[in-house]
């Protein structure tokens, strides 16, 4: 939607006259209801940035990028939230002088009806924002600022044939990557695409089984997990697992599938109907990346493991958990965990993953050091409560400058964040959605924009 053209504001008694700013646009997104997009000419060669704020907030600033009057500039705002009034300036800098700005003001859109909301209870920690996905009912993406307020809000049109599994923040914060399939059962309709700030798809790749998780790396490609069938004529045919990479040119390949290294069992004891009258014998759900030895990480709550494979060759490197899988087990029995989820590696090289005993109905977060002579788990830290649990889905993920670590319950509708004794330093619930499904905390909103 188009809103207004600005007028020059003059903040130099010299006027610029033919080289001034000129011709501001300002527009709303029709998706992202705090999506805000300016674009403009600059009449000179120099750089360009946006200097913005609520009302009655701070000036915050878009990072500065070459402009000129070969092509039109434009930037997206961050940070903004729904329903609240925005004033904004565009600065042009030529070798370090500042030319007139332009300014504008505008006002986001409310938020839709019925989407999920977030109830703050405990506000002891205010460090960054948090992005996540809803999935299945109310399926959408978001990124939450610790007052429970919605900056970045993208909700699934309810009569989509494709539903969200997860989305994740591109590593250079571009934007967010999605992986889509059909509802609850996974037909082959699988969709990994990417949405920018502003709620444009850029990317659109179709991976038939595509499901749960995927993973964008720094170097351009990304990780998808993929249900890979035995024998789709067969009676009852069986979907193991396979690590699918998307090329930075959109094709696809396969790096990895269960079938290379492992045997499924003769008989089932878990019936998801995840794929309608098909076995489901992994179950993946989550992705990680270890950039210095470039492995991946495949959780499988069906066998109580992790798979860790080479990315180049696809050998498998190792299984970490479950002893009758061949995997490294906790070295106490007491510390071993459970139906997996998000597991994955610490900036200390530690594993980090959530851990649910069905039986129970008891989450954990647990940390563990590996020892690799031993081939085994040693606990390193641990938080578990009885008050909430997730049965479904859930992360869990140390936040960045705080060693403190974010535990997202997935139907348990609690995102916590404890430091290392266990405190409770932030919480908020929530309602209007079946659970999260992955939950991260983010510094920055911007990323490394050198």
């Amino acid at each position: 939607m188009l809103l207004l053209l600005a007028l020059a504001c003059p903040t130099d008694p010299e006027p610029c006259g033919e080289d001034c700013l000129s011709d501001l646009k300002v527009i709303l997104s029709e998706t992202v209801p705090m999506g805000v997009k300016a674009n403009w000419t600059a009449g000179v060669d120099g750089t360009c940035h946006v200097v913005y704020r609520e009302e009655g907030g701070d000036w915050l600033q878009t990072p500065p990028e070459a402009c000129g009057p070969e092509a039109r500039t434009s930037a997206v705002l961050r940070g903004l939230h729904a329903d609240t009034a925005v004033e904004l300036e565009v600065v042009l800098l030529v070798e370090g002088a500042e030319h007139p700005r332009l300014a504008a003001e505008v006002h986001t859109a409310p938020l839709p009806e019925g989407v999920p909301t977030f109830d703050v209870t405990v506000r002891g920690a205010t460090q960054g924002w948090i992005q996540g996905s809803f999935s299945e009912h109310q399926a959408g993406v978001f990124v939450l600022d610790r007052e429970g307020h919605y900056v970045y809000l993208w909700m699934n049109e309810p009569d989509q044939k494709r539903d969200i599994f997860n989305a994740r923040l591109a590593p250079d914060h571009s934007g967010f990557w999605l992986v889509l399939n059909e509802k609850r059962v996974n037909v082959g309709w699988g969709l990994v695409i990417k949405r920018d700030w502003f709620g444009d798809t850029s990317h659109h790749v179709e991976v038939p089984y595509a499901h749960h998780d995927l993973l964008p790396l720094g170097d351009g490609t990304v990780l998808v997990i993929e249900g890979d069938p035995d024998d789709l004529d067969a009676e009852v045919p069986v979907f193991g697992d396979r690590i699918v990479q998307i090329d930075p040119d959109g094709s696809t390949r396969p790096i990895w599938s269960s079938w290379d290294d492992l045997t499924p069992p003769t008989e089932f004891n878990q019936s998801t109907g995840w794929y309608g009258a098909a076995e489901d014998w992994i179950h993946a759900n989550s992705l990680a990346w270890d950039p210095e030895r470039d492995t991946v990480l495949l959780a499988s709550p069906h066998l109580e493991t992790l798979i860790e494979v080479e990315r180049g060759s696809g050998d498998l490197v190792r299984m970490l958990g479950n002893e009758n899988q061949g995997g490294w087990p906790a070295r106490n029995p007491s510390e071993a965990f459970e139906n997996p989820h998000s597991a994955h590696w610490t900036e200390d090289g530690t594993l980090l993953l959530l851990s649910t005993d069905w039986s129970t109905e008891v989450t954990s977060a647990r940390e563990y050091s590996l020892d690799e002579d031993a081939e085994v788990l040693d606990g390193v830290w641990s938080y578990e409560t009885t008050d909430v649990s997730a049965h479904i889905a859930g992360s869990v993920a140390r936040v960045p400058g705080t060693g403190h670590t974010l535990v997202n319950y997935g139907t348990g509708l609690t995102l916590r964040e404890v430091d290392p004794s266990g405190a409770i330093t932030w919480e908020a619930t929530l309602e209007g959605t079946n659970h999260v499904f992955q939950a991260w905390p983010v510094e920055d909103l911007w990323g490394d924009t050198e």
